[in-house]
């Protein structure tokens, strides 16, 4: 398994976590009470916060572990795992570039601004976990 492998399945792990705890915080309060009183800003700097502590705590201990990040060359990629970032990135990138155009229509709208950080956050969460998880099948030869 090489080093960016490695580093997507620990990414792919955090952003899973981090945005489930978000869910878990803000869905129960959908319906309950109108848009404008829903508390979403601290549980959104909180999940944002949670993603990059456990992102460093699965990369950190890669880091120290991986031989190829230990190697005196430096390289800890080659042109697969070029190709297989790229084509994941890409993905995820078109996708988010489709979540923006929806909220610029929900902001045209002048719908609750609730709803377009919903889209924002929820949706660019979304997005790269579909590329982490794109990339992650191109390892496995199923992309």
């Amino acid at each position: 398994m090489s080093f960016l492998e490695k580093l997507n399945l620990a990414a792919l792990g955090a952003g899973a976590v981090s945005l489930a705890w978000y869910l878990w915080r803000v869905l129960p309060q959908i319906g309950a009470v109108p848009a404008a009183e829903i508390a979403w800003k601290w549980p959104m700097g909180i999940s944002l916060g949670l993603f990059v502590v456990l992102l460093i705590a699965g990369i950190v201990p890669l880091a120290l572990t991986d031989p190829s990040v230990r190697a005196r060359d430096g390289i800890i990629d080659d042109e697969r795992d070029r190709d297989i970032e790229r084509r994941g990135d890409a993905w995820g990138g078109n996708l988010m570039h489709l979540i923006a155009f929806a909220a610029l229509i929900l902001l045209f709208t002048d719908i609750d601004r609730f709803w377009v950080a919903q889209l924002l956050f929820v949706g660019g969460m979304l997005a790269g976990l579909l590329s982490i998880a794109l990339k992650i099948a191109a390892y496995r030869g199923r992309g």
